[in-house]
């Protein structure tokens, strides 16, 4: 997990709570993300969609 250092001072009394939601939110994302594109690759694999359009293409696109 990545931890900026700023995010170690917090500048209001709950700053380090809001930071570390922030952070397993982004881990569930990015886990999330992860596991939607394994399962469409292993789609694309199995029954070769040629014309299958690549919707997870939008997750990694920003």
């Amino acid at each position: 997990m990545l931890l900026r250092t700023s995010a170690a001072k917090p500048t209001k009394p709950n700053g380090k709570a809001q930071t570390v939601i922030a952070v397993v939110l982004l881990s569930y994302y990015s886990r999330f993300v992860r596991s939607f594109h394994n399962k469409f690759a292993r789609l694309h694999r199995q029954r070769q969609f040629a014309s299958f359009p690549p919707l997870h293409a939008g997750f990694f696109a920003a």
